[in-house]
């Protein structure tokens, strides 16, 4: 079997990659490293972006255009997201990659018009899109552009024969296609991923990275964290840091006894399983709904969600049993070893590839 995996999303694709490999599948991996994240792991990128001006135009469009006409004779051809190119020439190469390849997968993770569409529709109780309104007003079909920007991706969908959620979100944003499979979990190498028991020095430190704030829930967190320096001077110590190089956060994210990840969606992304993977206590979202989707009854982290009060509760609840703060991050390393094991996931995307008939 020979995979193009086309796109990044927080080091999705390069751990997909990674287990693929172990299993014996030639796999390339096409992307420039999901923006400022600067992730590695990439056979070739999908184009320059190394100008600014006009010349930027011309590594955007006809680079990325010429480049992709060297991806086929694949067995599956997996996207990372509705739009990993400008969306000026992103349905054009696309339906070229579905006629020179056999099997078009996509990836559902990152926001897009189907999450927006579910979002519409009233099926969150609380979601991102409520604090960050930028994707909401990217594919609003009240506007020309965001119109376009819809049925593009609608259009694209026409080309995939399969759709892989990456989140229980996106079960819902994709419910009525008879091409969406069931979530996968992230996968993660944790064999790149150095453990350490979770040790408490004079005070819990608490961390919470930089990283679409709105989104992310930060404004929340940032009170929380505020109400429990007044409440612990004494035994806490917090950082909030971030728009950083992946290296860099991960190196500063190492101090930490406590990661709090996200509080705005209803469950956890790549960043939390890293910290976990460390042996970090994680607060991220925990929904029911998530842990369903999984086929989970529990999982080893503390529930965040867009409430100051809620969040400080749970803050207060790791302050106050902080003794088992080893334990729990014995627990969370195992949790990913068990769930996200990079090697166990790509075997599931290899059977989901195969049930579409295509391979």
């Amino acid at each position: 079997m020979k995979v193009l995996l086309v796109g990044e999303f927080s080091s999705l694709h390069k751990y997909l990659k990674e287990g693929l490999c172990e299993l014996g599948i030639e796999t390339i991996l096409a992307a420039n490293g999901d923006g400022w994240k600067q992730i590695g792991g990439n056979d070739t990128i999908l184009f320059k972006d190394s100008h600014e001006g006009i010349k930027r135009y011309y590594d955007l469009y006809l680079d990325a255009y010429q480049k992709s006409k060297k991806f086929r004779g694949y067995d599956v051809v997996q996207l990372i997201k509705p739009s990993p190119y400008s969306k000026i020439v992103n349905n054009a190469i696309i339906r070229e990659l579905a006629k020179k390849n056999k099997c078009m997968a996509l990836v559902a993770a990152g926001e897009d018009a189907a999450l927006v569409d579910s979002y519409n529709s009233g099926k969150f109780d609380y979601y991102i899109f409520d604090f960050d309104k930028s994707t909401l007003e990217k594919y609003s079909e009240k506007n020309v552009k965001g119109k376009k920007a819809v049925n593009l991706e609608k259009k694209l969908i026409n080309y995939m024969d399969i759709i892989i959620p990456s989140v229980y979100e996106y079960t819902l944003g994709y419910e009525n296609t008879k091409k969406l499979a069931e979530v996968i979990p992230f996968p993660i190498n944790t064999n790149d991923i150095d453990y350490h028991e979770n040790k408490l020095e004079n005070k819990v430190v608490f961390f919470h990275g930089l990283n679409r704030e709105l989104a992310k829930g930060t404004p929340f967190i940032r009170k929380a964290l505020e109400k429990l320096q007044q409440a612990y001077p004494h035994e806490v110590e917090v950082i909030i840091e971030g728009h950083m190089p992946f290296d860099k956060y991960l190196e500063v994210m190492d101090r930490a006894n406590v990661v709090i990840d996200q509080c705005c969606s209803y469950g956890y992304g790549i960043n939390a399983c890293i910290a976990m993977a460390q042996g970090k206590v994680v607060m991220t979202g925990k929904r029911k709904e998530t842990l369903d989707a999984l086929n989970l009854n529990d999982a080893p982290m503390f529930h965040a969600q867009p409430d100051v009060e809620q969040l400080f509760r749970q803050m207060q609840y790791i302050v106050e049993h902080r003794s088992s703060i080893p334990q729990w991050g014995y627990e969370s390393r195992k949790y990913v070893e068990n769930v996200h094991d990079h090697v166990k996931i790509a075997q599931r995307y290899v059977d989901a590839w195969k049930s579409t008939g295509k391979i």
